[in-house]
């Protein structure tokens, strides 16, 4: 008799997916081993496959498990091994385990089935004829980026898994590397409520998404998309202040179809041209605090039951500097309150910033 190992793919949801190749292994077995013994056991019964002894070879163990394993082969034994859904190895435990069989002599057979990775790029309609597949992705920093950029960069779409609560973040995070790209979020596949969730990163997708469930997401490969209504002034949205910079990236990357990060790039190259933009920055910061001390000025006055008809209309700087010379003009109605000490220091720091800058641009 050969001496093999048969690693068996489960379904990931639709019990209906189990191949009978697998119904057969599974219960001509002696020694199931399974990623949760638990897990696996209802399935077992559901097929008739009661008479296997189950032994627990898990992502922690697998390893150690090895000789045990080969030394069951060995004396004749039909040994099976499954991960709770999918195919092993991807994105579950079996690599080690087969890595060790291999190096003992021995031989693997893979009885292929279901997995969440085929069936998500089955569906998703987007550009993945050449992919990479990087499973969970680090929570955070730098090796996220990498792994993510690397692909990219390569001319590969991406393929990653994530429990539904964090895939929000997740789509989040793939924005700001990869700019306004098609995305798919396939979730719950195979089961009662399989949902497609389709549109551009950087938008709310349709439907919406569900907090529930695990997902596999999907990123076309190729260049980012650019939104049909692309023209943007660069020199307009720096000065808009309405914006946050936050905002304004946003808006370039969907306009240009580059990621955020990028767009914090062109943003703050575009800002320190000349050291006219930085000049900018520090008046509109001038006059947003000439506004915030107006305000609380003008608050004071109607407490006391002053006239307040001498307050400049906000929104220009203009009007922010009439305030302030107003307002220095007067100091004895200024109040005390926090936000007036807040205000006062920012305009403090933004005349400090504003004189140095001009002192450069002069020399």
């Amino acid at each position: 008799m050969t001496t093999k190992l048969l690693v068996v793919a489960t379904p990931i949801g639709n019990l209906g997916d189990l191949s009978e190749r697998a119904k057969l292994a599974l219960r001509e077995a002696d020694v199931v081993c399974a990623e949760d013994t638990r897990h696996t056991r209802p399935l077992l019964d559901r097929i008739g496959a009661t008479g296997a002894r189950m032994l627990s070879v898990h992502a922690h163990n697998e390893r150690e498990r090895a000789p045990e394993i080969v030394a069951l082969l060995e004396q004749g034994k039909r040994v099976c091994f499954v991960s709770d859904a999918g195919c092993p190895g991807v994105s579950d435990p079996g690599s080690r385990l087969v890595e060790a069989l291999v190096e003992a002599g021995l031989d693997v057979e893979v009885l292929p089935g279901a997995s969440a990775l085929t069936t998500a790029l089955m569906g998703a309609g987007v550009d993945v004829a050449r992919f990479a597949f990087l499973g969970f992705l680090p929570r955070k920093g730098k090796e996220r980026e990498t792994l993510v950029k690397g692909a990219l960069q390569a001319g590969f779409g991406v393929v990653v898994y994530e429990a539904a609560n964090r895939t929000g973040d997740l789509l989040a995070d793939l924005f700001e590397l990869c700019g306004p790209r098609r995305v798919v979020v396939a979730r719950e596949l195979t089961k009662l409520h399989e949902t497609f969730h389709r549109g551009l990163l950087g938008q709310e997708l349709r439907p919406a998404l569900v907090e529930k469930g695990e997902v596999v997401v999907v990123v076309e490969a190729g260049a980012p998309r650019q939104e049909t209504s692309a023209s943007i002034d660069l020199a307009t949205l720096v000065g808009d202040p309405t914006l946050t910079p936050k905002e304004k990236a946003r808006q370039l990357a969907h306009a240009q179809g580059i990621s955020v990060r990028e767009a914090y790039a062109r943003l703050q190259a575009s800002t320190s041209t000349s050291g006219k933009g930085e000049v900018q920055r520090a008046g509109r910061l001038l006059a947003e605090a000439a506004h915030a001390l107006l305000r609380g000025d003008e608050l004071a006055r109607a407490q006391r039951g002053g006239s307040v008809d001498d307050s400049a209309p906000a929104g220009t700087d203009i009007a922010g500097a009439d305030a302030l010379l107003r307002l220095l003009a007067r100091p004895a109605s200024l109040p005390a309150p926090v936000e007036v000490g807040e205000a006062a220091k920012a305009l403090l720091a933004a005349l400090s910033t504003m004189d140095a800058l001009l002192e450069a641009i002069e020399d």
